[in-house]
């Protein structure tokens, strides 16, 4: 069986999330937050869900500084900061 694409391993993690199942979604989220060619949507998403289901601060602003390198104006980085920054 081969792995799946980035945007359907995203697809199958945001399913996960719809339904609560967070410990399915978290390792997937991960191993696309932090990959070398890493859509930074799906970086922003893990941040979030990290905050929601975790509150884990910690690792929400090792996203936020992938962000912030990246798109530092970005709305999608602004609204993580807010929420880190809320969290801490």
């Amino acid at each position: 069986r081969q792995p799946l694409a980035p945007d359907a391993e995203f697809l199958l993690a945001w399913l996960y999330m719809g339904v609560g199942d967070w410990a399915k979604a978290k390792p997937r989220l991960a191993r696309l937050a932090f990959a070398a060619d890493a859509n930074l949507y799906h970086t922003a998403v893990y941040g979030a869900g990290l905050l929601r289901f975790d509150g884990d601060a910690a690792e929400a602003r090792r996203c936020l500084e992938v962000l912030q390198k990246a798109q530092p104006d970005a709305p999608r980085t602004v609204e993580l900061h807010a929420a880190v920054l809320d969290a801490e």
